[in-house]
């Protein structure tokens, strides 16, 4: 059966109020740096008291989230962050110093304040998150981006595997338990990849290979994470061909356990893993008659296979529990 379309109307709603939770309020120690942020520009995502991530934005990825729960409701529960609102913070803000205010935006001494949306840490509940930030489609920027910079995406897509695959791996972090240390690769990794390279950053980003090296095993939990995110990546692309959007410059985020987890008796338990869009500011809304965003879709047209590749891989290892 077909996935149900997350039809659009021809107007745009009203926005949603999501009116900002308490714990997310921000206090003197409120805003902290992320310690599992992988791309993006240094210090753009502070965590909050209660999970809460404040990211720097812009008013088009906060007027995006804030209209998702009607125009894509479906995509929105299953593969959005959790949205809470927006605030306005200083993100040059030292660990513990006074970092902004609440949703009003009201100034904070002679603090910059900058809009922050606020959304679910994807990271939680995982003792060792593996973390991966791939950029997604061929399009890297919004309709509103000036001659000169749309040249310059232009030329980066062509320089990168973005615009050969629609995917360039943006930054990656992995737990390795035989080492008990964590490696963490920036966007210069994903840049130095050719399209014919990719599978080695899937790979690495899985925990499979340290450099040119593949290793002699595989956790059972790794696998069956592996598992579960090419079929949570399946039913992304199922639903993506039903809603009519443009992601421009989008990612998607993808989490996993990174400590290898027991084997249960006689049960077969669910893995925890994370796969959802982020990024959303050179998103927009679109009528059903321009059809579903081809760019994105490219892009995890060529993610599945890569993710399936893995899973190939890691089957020919021995696996352990």
């Amino acid at each position: 059966m077909s996935p149900t379309p997350d039809t659009n109307a021809d107007a745009a709603p009203a926005p949603v109020p999501v009116p900002v939770p308490a714990k997310a309020k921000l206090t003197k120690d409120a805003a902290r740096a992320f310690e599992h942020q992988v791309a993006g520009h240094a210090g753009q995502i502070r965590l909050l008291p209660g999970g809460i991530l404040a990211k720097q934005t812009t008013q088009i990825e906060v007027d995006f989230l804030q209209a998702a729960p009607l125009r894509i409701p479906a995509l929105y529960t299953a593969f959005l962050p959790p949205f809470h609102g927006s605030a306005h913070i200083d993100f040059a803000a030292k660990d513990g110093e006074a970092a902004g205010a609440g949703a009003g935006g009201e100034a904070a001494g002679e603090a910059t304040l900058e809009l922050a949306v606020l959304l679910g840490n994807l990271t939680a509940g995982f003792t060792k998150p593996c973390i991966a930030d791939i950029k997604l489609g061929t399009q890297l920027y919004g309709d509103d981006a000036s001659p000169e910079k749309r040249k310059r995406m232009e030329q980066q897509a062509v320089e990168t595997t973005s615009g050969a695959t629609g995917l360039r791996l943006c930054g990656v972090k992995v737990f390795h338990a035989h080492t008990g240390q964590y490696d963490v690769h920036d966007r210069s990794f994903g840049r130095s990849l050719t399209a014919d390279q990719l599978h080695v950053g899937i790979e690495t980003f899985f925990g499979l290979r340290v450099g040119d090296a593949v290793l002699a095993q595989v956790a059972a939990s790794t696998l069956a994470a592996m598992v579960a995110i090419r079929d949570k990546l399946v039913a992304l692309r199922e639903m993506m061909a039903v809603s009519y959007t443009r992601m421009y410059g989008g990612s998607v985020l993808i989490v996993y356990e990174g400590l290898p987890q027991p084997a249960v008796a006689d049960a077969s338990p669910e893995p925890h893993v994370q796969v959802r869009l982020v990024d959303f500011s050179h998103a927009k809304y679109v009528d059903a008659s321009e059809g579903p965003d081809t760019s994105l879709l490219f892009g995890l047209d060529h993610l599945i296979p890569l993710v399936n590749g893995a899973i190939s891989l890691a089957e020919s290892l021995e696996i352990v529990s």
